[in-house]
């Protein structure tokens, strides 16, 4: 039980950076929109 309760929460702190990066290259494209925009 151990074990998996820590293999969750690698997995989750592994998908909470993958949704960050996610977010991240999604503002970076809105920026450039409205830049392209201006």
């Amino acid at each position: 039980m151990g074990y998996d309760s820590y293999t969750l929460r690698f997995f989750f702190k592994f998908v909470l950076k993958k949704i960050a990066s996610f977010n991240g290259k999604i503002k970076h494209i809105q920026k450039q929109q409205w830049f392209n925009w201006d």
